[in-house]
């Protein structure tokens, strides 16, 4: 697995941990360009990673790089990363395979635990 510590003013530490299943898709991914995998806290997404290509994907003021290794950056809405507790852990599914995210081609998706 992956893992990367980030820091924040309000939170001691988050660790992003990949599975290896993640990781050997975000591998097939990355292919076509550097990723972000963007955890969203709006209504429609829920907190469900959305993975783009990073030159296609616009973020703004309130999102928060919790993991930069490229090809791939997590980003998490600042007002979201409460929600998890120290470990925040990416993994995929082929169950319900439906959205914009780049895997869903392949009949992936990401899902996210906290541990």
């Amino acid at each position: 697995m992956i893992k990367m510590h980030s820091d924040f003013s309000s939170k001691e530490s988050l660790q992003v941990t990949f599975t290896p299943d993640a990781i050997e898709l975000l591998n097939r991914l990355k292919v076509q360009g550097s990723l972000v995998v963007h955890i969203s806290d709006g209504c429609c997404d829920g907190t469900v990673p959305n993975c783009y290509l990073q030159d296609e994907f616009y973020s703004d003021s309130n999102d928060v790089v919790v993991y930069n290794e490229p090809p791939v950056k997590v980003l998490i809405p600042k007002a979201t990363i409460d929600r998890f507790k120290n470990n925040l852990v990416i993994d995929v599914h082929d169950k319900n395979v439906a959205g914009f995210s780049l895997e869903v081609a392949l009949d992936k998706r990401f899902y996210i635990r906290s541990e």
